[in-house]
């Protein structure tokens, strides 16, 4: 699915500041983070890059016709857990579906039970496809740890553009990959979801009651179990016991 209008190469990809998507040239192409692309290139172009958890941002660039999707991080990891405003996922979701933008969610931190939902981007009894990620890519906990395993998830409109022959995988075929099914069976086994979302409560409440008693702990924040304690290093080692 695209956008009507657009012609063959200029198609462009809307994504946030302080995103990490990975370590490959397109990927570091449409990252802010200096280090990440200090040393390589050239460059991949097509990206135009807005603020994080800023849905007029979004909206504004969407304007552009040329752009065809909207990727992002429900929660960005490698930004120290930066969580945004409850309602700003599902209120980009329905700003690209609006537009006929593709709206996909890089659940690779975030997806498979750690925020306390199978994916972070959609209430797990969400069934309404307007109201879900037109693509969502998986890694890391989807084989439980035990194996590299990744994977992209979309609705078949999607996937269909890809043909036998148009892209593959060296690996993709690998028995392993059957890793993959048996982690899902075990978390939905054991109920980590929702352990996830009772024991990353938890710890938000009682972390939360040292903000104001140490000037060193500014803030706690995060969703499940992927949480963040953010400190203040101008007061980090003022000799408190919790500052060692």
């Amino acid at each position: 699915m695209r956008r009507r209008g657009i012609p063959a190469g200029q198609a462009k990809v809307v994504v946030c500041e302080g995103n990490f998507h990975g370590r490959t040239i397109s990927i570091i192409s449409m990252s802010t983070d200096p280090e990440s692309q200090g040393g390589f290139g050239p460059f991949t172009p097509g990206f135009s890059v807005i603020p994080y958890d800023d849905v007029p941002a979004l909206e504004n660039a969407m304007k552009d016709p040329a752009v065809c999707a909207f990727l992002v991080e429900p929660i960005q990891g490698e930004r120290g857990v930066y969580t945004p405003a409850s309602d700003y996922i599902p209120r980009a979701i329905a700003a690209c579906k609006a537009r006929n933008v593709l709206f996909i969610a890089d659940e690779i931190q975030t997806g498979i039970a750690r925020t306390g939902r199978l994916l972070c981007s959609v209430p797990d009894d969400e069934r309404d496809p307007a109201k879900r990620p037109d693509a969502v890519i998986l890694a890391k906990a989807l084989s439980g740890g035990m194996y590299p395993v990744s994977a992209v998830l979309a609705r078949d409109e999607v996937m269909s553009v890809f043909t036998p022959g148009t892209h593959g995988s060296t690996y993709g075929g690998n028995p392993w990959a059957r890793v993959a099914m048996e982690a899902l069976a075990i978390v939905k086994d054991e109920g980590l979801t929702a352990n996830a979302e009772r024991l990353g409560r938890m710890f938000r409440e009682e972390m939360g009651k040292l903000v104001g008693q140490y000037d060193f702990i500014k803030l706690v924040r995060g969703k499940g179990l992927v949480n963040a304690i953010v400190i203040d290093p101008r007061t980090a080692h003022d000799g408190s016991p919790l500052s060692a």
